[in-house]
């Protein structure tokens, strides 16, 4: 096997919630949202800091944010209860296809991205982490999903990303023959181990295997390490040595 990134080992905490707001999200016209308290840090919790009163440029009253469909209920600020997570339609004016979920004193609201429509989500939780991240799926309209992982922090949803700024999940194509992946969680973040076609090409189709892993913390993903984990992997061998790809599963070790 040939390694092709040391492992930079990285601690991995969730950082410290700053606290519960004390008044409902409000509209940019309204109160303010709540204060943070002043609670001590745990290193299992996200720094959601002040929850953002608005969705966008949409107010918490706007049809577009109350009229938004349910995606998921995760605990993605650590505090023992489900949070509803929610995306507004793609022809919301101020907030078109924005994932948000709701606390007691605002929204965690996640970047809007490539405007792929979102059609699903769901929660993951990390060993040793009181709070959960937050998994969507976007179908891309020529055939493909775009898988992305969001944890909360600075009062937003972050998406974790590799060190290029991509999603840390490969997306999959299904109008071409598409390159096996299946990502899992591990003791400290994530894994995602995907096949790529053998380099330089033989005679036979082969595959080789790469496996790489990310440590999460503070709402970001660090790479610790990757490397090739199976070389000239023939495809018939791919399904009896590497099942997991074959069944292509995103976290489903860990859904909260």
């Amino acid at each position: 096997m040939r390694h092709l990134l040391a492992p930079t080992v990285t601690a991995v905490v969730l950082a410290v919630l700053a606290g519960c707001g004390s008044s409902p999200a409000q509209d940019a016209g309204g109160a303010g949202a709540g204060s943070s308290g002043s609670d001590s840090p745990s290193p299992s919790r996200p720094s959601v800091a002040t929850a953002s009163p608005r969705v966008g440029e949409c107010g918490a009253r706007d049809g577009a944010v109350r009229d938004a469909t349910a995606l998921a209920r995760a605990d993605l600020d650590g505090d023992g209860g489900a949070d509803q997570v929610r995306v507004t339609a793609p022809d919301a004016a101020g907030c078109p296809s924005t994932v948000f979920a709701e606390l007691a004193d605002g929204f965690l609201v996640a970047p809007v991205d490539d405007g792929l429509p979102v059609t699903a989500g769901f929660g993951v939780r990390l060993t040793g982490t009181d709070a959960d991240l937050l998994v969507t799926e976007q179908q891309h309209p020529r055939g493909g999903t775009r898988t992305r992982v969001y944890a909360a922090a600075d009062g937003a949803l972050a998406e974790l990303v590799d060190p290029d700024g991509n999603p840390v999940v490969p997306f999959v194509a299904t109008d071409t023959p598409p390159a096996p992946v299946s990502v899992t969680c591990t003791g400290d973040g994530i894994a995602v181990t995907e096949a790529v076609a053998h380099e330089p090409a033989g005679v036979m189709f082969t595959w080789d295997v790469r496996r790489t892993t990310y440590a999460v913390t503070a709402g970001r993903a660090e790479r610790t390490g990757s490397e090739e984990i199976a070389d000239n992997v023939l495809p018939g061998q791919l399904r009896k040595r590497f099942p997991e790809l074959a069944r292509a599963e995103v976290l489903a070790d860990c859904r909260s």
